[in-house]
């Protein structure tokens, strides 16, 4: 998603980056604990366990607050499609079907 489309705001946009890079950093930790040779490997599977959890569990934060924009998006777009009129479309701030063709 660009974040020029985005009507998220610089707060929010700020902290999803934050998490994604959190995001990165553990997956890359995970990574590198698989690369590495050890003869009692199953505390070191389980610390990829939980750094992927917690990957996961960022991702699906991020991913949030991106639907939540989307669908209040979608929510604006069918309001102001019912109830026609490029005025409407100009109140919510969204450009209108034919603005963005």
């Amino acid at each position: 998603m660009d974040t020029a489309d985005s009507d998220l705001p610089d707060a929010a946009v700020e902290h999803i980056s934050q998490m994604l890079t959190l995001a990165k950093c553990k997956h890359q930790e995970a990574m590198a604990l698989l690369g590495t040779p050890d003869p009692n490997a199953l505390p070191r599977l389980r610390e990829v366990l939980r750094l992927l959890e917690e990957v996961e569990l960022l991702a699906d934060d991020a991913t949030s607050y991106v639907e939540a924009d989307v669908m209040k998006a979608g929510h604006c777009q069918r309001d102001c499609t019912a109830s026609g009129g490029r005025s409407r479309w100009l109140e919510c701030g969204h450009a209108s079907p034919s603005q963005t063709r």
